[in-house]
């Protein structure tokens, strides 16, 4: 079951036409991204009884780095068997084994 992005990191402030504000509130985020609070996680929990799980992640493109963390000790153990199969605008599919485990679930980053 695909779950929503996470959304505990700053996004980048729109340019305004109050410099001095603007400044500061880019400032704070990149403070935060020098930090590594960068807006590009999320978290996903595999399709029990499937052999894929889609996640649909408008950050995702056809030449997206996507990694994994298990954050579950089910997830730990089918962490050698994940491979991203596809991947568009906006998606990406992961293989895994087919088994009826419903708490195989890991974070996800995005990079590109």
């Amino acid at each position: 079951m695909a779950e929503s992005p996470r959304s505990r990191a700053p996004i980048a402030p729109p340019v305004s036409f109050n410099k001095g504000e603007w400044e500061r509130r880019f400032h704070g985020w990149m403070t935060e991204a020098n930090r590594g609070r960068v807006n590009c996680t999320g978290t996903v929990t595999l399709d029990p009884n499937q052999n894929s799980t889609t996640v649909t992640d408008s950050r995702a493109g056809t030449a997206s780095f996507i990694g994994f963390m298990p954050t579950t000790a089910s997830a730990a153990v089918e962490y050698g068997n994940l491979a991203v199969q596809s991947q568009g605008a906006g998606f990406f599919t992961i293989s895994h084994s087919n088994n009826a485990i419903t708490d195989r679930s890991y974070a996800y980053c995005i990079m590109g």
